[in-house]
């Protein structure tokens, strides 16, 4: 069979989109790097409830690894999406999108 008889099933902007998602991706792990890296140390307010007042909160290594996790699937979503696998492709980018609603619940929390 010749390639000019292959239908792809996933338009050409999925995959031309995934770069961007990636791309967001990238700067929203740096983002989360250096916003483990600052957290709160003599400036730390001892009576406040807040846990972005604890430097030994759980959430500020949560950040870096949430935001790691989104990339990776951002990433599989892209590859999904160009060996043109439908299912595999909404999948990681469903996850990667939850990846992101996660890292912004732990934010507000």
């Amino acid at each position: 069979m010749s390639q000019q008889g292959v239908q792809r099933r996933i338009p050409w902007g999925v995959p031309a989109l995934g770069v961007f998602v990636i791309i967001g991706e990238a700067i929203w792990v740096l983002f989360s790097l250096l916003l483990a890296g600052l957290t709160c140390d003599e400036s730390c307010d001892a009576t406040s409830l807040l846990w972005r007042d604890n430097p030994d909160a759980w959430q500020w290594s949560a950040f870096p690894i949430v935001a790691a996790v989104g990339l990776i699937c951002a990433i599989a979503g892209f590859a999904f999406s160009w060996r043109d696998r439908v299912v595999d492709t909404w999948v990681a980018y469903g996850l990667s999108v939850a990846a992101v609603v996660v890292w912004s619940e732990i934010w507000t929390s």
